[in-house]
């Protein structure tokens, strides 16, 4: 009888235990599926912007009288809120096009004026195959925070972030206001 019992006990650990590794594979699985998908979709969006950016820097340099008007059809493209505004800066740094005042170009930056963060992406304009300034679109990274959202709802520990090359937040899924414009600690 008892050793019936202790292969009953056997039996139920080595199960119990194939579950758990079981489990942990396809936490990973997941976890690591998750991440393709998160990194595919910010390629697709910044692919997008970086395209935008270079559609708007030759509509400026072929004719700047109709692109207030290309402006407002590229940014109908995105999602509403997406993109906060478009700049053109000339070769010194003058704002030349801007429906809103200031250059923010740098890590994530609240605005002056509106208050709202903003992560710019900048495309140089040349005339010639001279530089002519640069042409800036301001990103909201609520968009993207968003976006994260949806992918990791009222998630306890689950975080994504996406960093810029110096390790800056650019957005998270969560807490984005408490480490938006910190950078990742180097022991991570």
């Amino acid at each position: 009888m008892i050793y019936i019992f202790a292969c009953y006990w056997w039996l139920l650990i080595d199960s119990q235990r194939s579950q758990l590794d079981y489990a942990e594979q396809q936490v990973a699985l997941r976890a690591q599926q998750t991440s393709e998908a998160l990194a595919a979709q910010i390629h697709v969006l910044v692919s997008g912007l970086d395209y935008l950016g270079e559609s708007l820097s030759a509509q400026y340099i072929a004719n700047n009288e109709n692109f207030p008007a290309a402006v407002e059809d590229a940014i109908a493209v995105f999602d509403q809120d997406t993109i906060l505004q478009v700049a053109v800066a000339d070769e010194i740094g003058r704002i030349i096009y801007s429906p809103a005042a200031g250059l923010y170009i740098s890590d994530p930056l609240q605005g002056r004026i509106s208050g709202q963060w903003s992560i710019q992406f900048a495309q140089p304009l040349s005339r010639d195959g001279a530089f002519a300034g640069v042409l800036v679109v301001s990103v909201s990274p609520a968009f993207i925070s968003e976006y994260f959202q949806k992918v990791f709802p009222n998630s306890g520990g689950d975080v994504a972030s996406p960093l810029n090359d110096r390790g800056y937040y650019l957005a998270r899924s969560s807490k984005q206001n408490e480490v938006i414009v910190t950078q990742v600690s180097e022991q991570l």
